[in-house]
């Protein structure tokens, strides 16, 4: 979204990578979808997909170890903002 810090990998609490086969469709590009809670990074290269996926993980898990590992979105956007080196009233 305009005007959220970036996404900043100390935020990092759960990462995925997949692979995709598109037989019909080649291609040659990068992508990034990112905001401050996680994102996707795509990779296109001919008939193949690579996808990295992101996130600040689920702090409201009733799983104790996702629970503990996750961020809320206060704390990400904190972090986000100090590694930004911007203020909220910058934004």
């Amino acid at each position: 979204m305009a005007g959220e810090p970036r996404w900043h990998w100390r935020n990092c609490r759960d990462i995925g990578f997949s692979v995709h086969f598109f037989p019909l469709s080649w291609s040659l590009r990068f992508e990034r979808d990112a905001d401050v809670y996680g994102g996707d990074w795509r990779l296109h290269i001919g008939p193949f997909g690579f996808v990295m996926h992101a996130n600040i993980g689920n702090c409201s898990s009733d799983h104790w170890h996702e629970a503990k590992l996750g961020l809320s979105m206060e704390e990400a956007w904190e972090r986000a903002l100090r590694y930004e080196g911007t203020s909220p009233h910058d934004l």
